[in-house]
Formats: structure tokens, C-alpha cells, sequence
């Protein structure tokens, strides 16, 4: 996605929107299942003399595979994003500092009259991913014995929690009756 400075400029101090939707692969992100993954991406962006502000937020609906009960699911990833943009006007300069790696963390930066916002999507994006995905979030998942689904039947398994470091205690227990 890239934002034209020229077009900012004309509304100085005013937030212009923009939408978007941007395919995954673009991005170069590739998740199985979804080659046809899309980013909607809704900004507002404003020229502050040296800065852009960029405000706004995207989401993107993932097909996937519950953690808990292995049934297909939509997993919606969306962030909210404030940032601002400072100009760097001389590109060898950017490029210098990105190799010695002397820019903070928070400091985003851009040269010419172009921001091209796609590294930063990009990194949004593989930032969001969750640990584990779930198809809601009281997903009771397989049981542990005999593998059935307890979000749709209970399981009649009688599993003992014990632990296997103290199952020679029980055992002991068991023969002494």
C-alpha cells in the first residue's frame, strides 16, 4: 500500500482516508489454506510537515484448524494502528542507518514522495498471529483418552489424574489392598 505525499500535502493538517484490500501473497505471505487471503486495510493519513500521521486498522479472515478440537474454523486477526512517519530526505542516509541498525525501534521513517506502508503491514500482520487458534473461547477439545469431540457429547472415560511420577505409590497403594 503506498501513500502519495504530494496527494497529503494538498490537505495539510487534514486526515485523508484510504481502504484497500491487499492479497496476502503481495505481502509475501503465504499461509496454507488461505491462497486467497485478503487484507481489508482502512487508514487515515496526514501530512504534519516532516511527519505523516497514519491512524487506522485492518483485518483478515483466516480459514484454520481449532488447537483444541481440530475443527475447521474462521480465525479473524485485526489490528489498530497509530504511527507516525518522519521524512528522511537523503535515501543513502535511511539505507545506511537500516544496515547499522541505529534506528529505534519506534522509529518509522520514509524518503521521496512515496510512504510505502507494505513492511509495515506485513510485519502487523505476522505480529498479530495467535499462539493457538480456537474455534470459540470455552472450546472444551478431544478428550485425551478415547478422543472424543466434548463440545458435542461427554465423554465416559474415568481418567485419573495422577501423576506419572507418583503411579508407583499407587500401584504400591493398590497391592497392600
Amino acid at each position: 500500500m503506498k501513500v502519495f505525499i504530494t496527494n497529503l500535502e494538498k490537505h495539510a493538517g487534514k486526515f485523508v482516508p484510504y481502504s484497500v484490500n491487499i492479497p496476502l501473497a503481495s505481502l509475501g505471505i503465504q499461509v496454507p489454506g488461505n491462497e486467497e487471503g485478503i487484507m481489508h486495510v482502512n487508514i487515515q493519513a496526514s501530512y504534519l510537515g516532516d511527519q505523516v500521521l497514519i491512524r487506522g486498522d485492518w483485518h483478515v479472515d483466516l480459514q484454520d484448524v481449532c488447537s483444541r478440537c481440530l475443527e475447521q474454523t474462521v480465525c479473524r486477526l485485526e489490528e489498530q494502528f497509530t504511527e507516525e512517519f518522519a521524512r528522511l530526505d537523503d535515501p543513502v542516509s535511511v539505507d545506511l542507518h537500516e544496515k547499522e541498525g541505529s534506528w529505534e525501534q519506534n522509529d518509522f521513517v520514509y524518503s521521496g514522495e512515496v510512504l510505502d506502508l507494505t513492511e509495515y503491514l506485513r510485519q502487523s500482520f505476522l505480529m498479530s498471529q495467535p499462539f493457538k487458534v480456537l474455534c470459540r473461547e470455552d472450546c472444551r477439545g478431544l478428550c485425551p483418552v478415547c478422543g472424543v469431540d466434548q463440545n458435542y457429547e461427554e465423554c465416559r472415560c474415568q481418567e485419573e489424574n495422577i501423576d506419572p511420577r507418583l503411579r508407583v505409590l499407587e500401584e504400591y497403594k493398590n497391592k497392600k489392598q
